[in-house]
């Protein structure tokens, strides 16, 4: 089923919103089953589909990412794979050090 939204001015969130009281069309999340991973294939197919790439990512965007690495990632055309390997060193790292912490194996 097609989903169609228009977005508004939310106190808080966004005062004017890029396409603001335009008729916009995407896909509901509401009802995407949450997995154990992240899967960034929205993000990409929403990047592809965006008219004006210099205004897709939001300053906050680095912010939830936690640095600008992945915002470069996506516009320089990496995959998923590619993305993913470029964490894996530090998410090994993580796994050593959380070690102490888990009360199960």
């Amino acid at each position: 089923m097609p989903f169609q939204f228009t977005p508004i001015p939310i106190k808080g969130f966004s005062i004017h919103p890029p396409l603001e009281n335009k008729l916009c069309f995407g896909i509901d999340l509401r009802s995407v089953p949450v997995e154990r991973k992240l899967d960034l294939s929205y993000l990409f197919k929403f990047y592809a589909a965006y008219p004006f790439k210099d205004k897709f990512f939001i300053p906050y965007f680095d912010k939830l990412a936690g640095n600008d690495v992945l915002k470069q990632q996506i516009k320089d055309g990496l995959t998923e794979a590619q993305i993913r390997a470029s964490w894996k060193e530090d998410l090994d790292d993580f796994k050593v050090k959380r070690r102490k912490y888990l009360l199960y194996e």
